[in-house]
């Protein structure tokens, strides 16, 4: 029987616990107002371990539809120390950053991810995934030369074995630009860059944990060239930098993986590499042009 509803608040010294994080959300605090129809947060924030968030927002027809729309922005959430990975064969460290838009309708269990949407950015630092090698494990991917991994480790100079050896992927850089529809997470472009190699490509996470991604696999020139030195079939795989470039897919759930490095289309750069080369050495005799010695002064 109200004719009109205002009022405002405040929340202060604030805690939450969450079954799916390790270490309860802290310290929350910030405004917030409200009407008959409207509550509205302003400058929220809250500390999870050792990183922290602010957010804003508001929830509109909260008594009935309860459609809401909420920005956050993470700074240093250590992923080690928040998740909790004790049953993971596969951990994942690294400080998270990222900006992040929701909307969405209701707040029942069962309906609450289909009906969540946003976008955002995330990226991050210092990132590693231990007890996993992926460079180790793409190279032996490739069937046409068999037991690749082994037979670099075993030839390659020794700071380069040791990006075979290692038994963690340490992750350099990661960014991404993130949607949020239908129950899943799409992420395009993602860009991956560790010890070793570069990922480049794009792909959807499912909040069952289920990941599919395509892209390029990329190894850099300087250890490109010590692995055609030893293995000279692999430079069938180079691009115009000079780099071992082929595609690749990885999916699986939780912390089982699978890479699938697309052989169809490694067979097509294998061919169109040799080509080119075929056809310089036509042109040479056509045009009685001599071969490069850059090692001669004119």
């Amino acid at each position: 029987g109200l004719i009109a509803l205002k009022g405002q608040g405040a929340v202060a010294k604030g805690s939450l616990r969450m079954k799916e994080l390790a270490v309860p959300i802290e310290s929350i605090q910030g405004n917030f107002s409200m009407s008959e129809s409207t509550i509205t947060l302003n400058n929220l924030s809250l500390s999870l371990g050792k990183g922290k968030a602010e957010l804003s927002g508001s929830l509109d027809d909260y008594l009935v539809k309860q459609n809401y729309s909420l920005k956050i922005n993470a700074s240093g959430i250590e992923l080690a120390e928040c998740i909790n990975q004790a049953a993971f064969p596969i951990k994942m460290k690294g400080a998270v950053f990222g900006d992040l838009a929701l909307n969405g309708q209701g707040f029942d269990p069962n309906t609450f991810l289909s009906k969540l949407s946003g976008n955002g950015t995330l990226e991050i630092k210092e990132g590693r995934l231990t007890d996993i090698n992926i460079l180790k494990m793409v190279l032996d991917k490739l069937a046409f030369v068999p037991n690749l991994a082994a037979v670099l480790e075993a030839s390659l100079p020794d700071r380069f074995k040791e990006k075979i050896r290692q038994k963690d992927t340490i992750v350099t850089a990661f960014k991404a630009n993130i949607g949020i529809s239908n129950g899943s997470i799409a992420i395009q472009p993602i860009n991956m860059e560790a010890d070793g190699f570069l990922f480049q490509g794009s792909g959807t996470i499912g909040f069952d944990q289920s990941y599919a991604f395509d892209g390029s696999f990329i190894i850099p020139q300087d250890l490109s060239d010590k692995i055609i030195g030893v293995v000279s079939e692999m430079e069938f795989l180079l691009d115009e930098a000079k780099q071992i470039h082929f595609p690749l897919k990885v999916s699986g759930k939780g912390a089982s993986v699978s890479f699938f490095p697309d052989v169809k289309q490694m067979g097509i750069t294998a061919i169109k590499y040799k080509g080119r080369q075929e056809l310089e050495k036509v042109l040479d005799k056509v045009f009685d042009r001599a071969p490069k010695d850059d090692s001669k002064q004119p």
